[in-house]
């Protein structure tokens, strides 16, 4: 871990049912990327900027004393899954640290998040390099199929039996907040039945204006 510890708190919200009925009410775009399943609202700076600027000092206030002067720039999406069926990739984040937010009140299946580490020795989770093209291929083909292949579930099953070790399994309650380094490899445990949804706020934190994070703060402390 290189910026935040892994963070998980509950009752993160004050007033949840409000935002979830809200990210159930706003329009969706078009997933032209493919690399994520469902879909995603616009950043909810363009949407309720005020609700933006207050969940984002929520969260770094978990981290910084002087939260409300710590310039950042986050991304901040709801993010709704609905008629998927089977289980996420296992992947790394491209940005500082992300945020997740549950707002899915009542579900059968543990559509929370999981995360792993390498076994010793290794450099990367995918035994087959070669395969990697066609893999992320697979994976753009689940997110518009909503359902997971056969062959792609069973490259994710031989990658976590070989290569990986699950060391949390963080359920989905209703206004739980995980934050996590974005370099720690993640999934989402079920995105679904075929039935349900999954409704979260993800943040991608980019850059925080602070070069005093908490691991690094950690490390420089030393013995009196």
């Amino acid at each position: 871990m290189t910026s935040i510890p892994l963070t998980i708190l509950d009752n993160f919200l004050p007033s949840p049912k409000v935002i979830k009925n809200l990210g159930l009410s706003i329009e969706y775009e078009i997933n032209n990327t493919l690399t994520f399943p469902g879909v995603r609202s616009k950043c909810l700076s363009e949407i309720h900027f005020p609700l933006f600027e207050y969940i984002n000092r929520k969260v770094l206030g978990l981290f910084f004393d002087d939260y409300l002067n710590v310039n950042y720039y986050t991304r901040l999406y709801f993010q709704h899954i609905k008629d998927y069926q089977g289980t996420g990739w296992v992947h790394q984040d491209n940005n500082l640290f992300t945020y997740i937010i549950y707002l899915t009140e009542e579900t059968t299946l543990n559509c929370g998040t999981s995360f792993f580490e390498l076994e010793n020795n290794n450099l990367w989770p995918y035994e087959n390099l070669q395969k990697w093209p066609y893999l992320l291929n697979e994976v753009k083909n689940f997110h518009i199929n909503k359902k997971m292949s056969e062959e792609l579930q069973k490259e994710k099953n031989i990658m976590i039996k070989n290569n990986l070790t699950k060391i949390l399994d963080v359920k989905d309650k209703f206004n739980r907040l995980v934050c996590f380094p974005a370099e720690m490899l993640h999934c989402a445990n079920h995105l679904g039945d075929g039935n349900s949804s999954r409704l979260t706020l993800v943040g991608v934190v980019e850059k925080v204006s602070s070069s005093d994070l908490p691991i690094v703060r950690s490390k420089k402390t030393v013995m009196m």
